[in-house]
């Protein structure tokens, strides 16, 4: 399986060490098999006037090895995981509290 990621550096082998703490699903190394999406990504750097790489990895199908958990839509239980797993607080503000009396 061909596998991409977008970045300002060339990167040999993946390293969460160096990941931003406050992404969607928590630290990691975020991969895609879409290359129009590493594409979109990569513009963001650019953006910034830095270099972009899109990084590509062969993976190999047999993945005995790996815990897998998958989502195939963007359901309740996607939105809880997502939810668990970011950095984000997010907070819900109530209009009625802010109204003067």
């Amino acid at each position: 399986m061909k596998l991409y990621h977008a970045s300002p550096f060339i990167i040999e082998l993946a390293d969460v060490y160096h990941s931003c703490d406050h992404l969607d699903f928590g630290k990691g190394f975020y991969l895609t098999s879409l290359y129009d999406q590493a594409r979109k990504y990569a513009m963001r750097f650019l953006l910034k006037k830095q270099k972009a790489y899109i990084n590509e990895y062969l993976l190999d199908d047999e993945l005995s090895d790996f815990k897998i958990k998958t989502f195939c839509s963007y359901n309740e239980e996607w939105l809880d995981y997502v939810g668990n797993s970011s950095s984000f607080t997010f907070y819900q503000s109530n209009r009625n509290n802010n109204r003067r009396n």
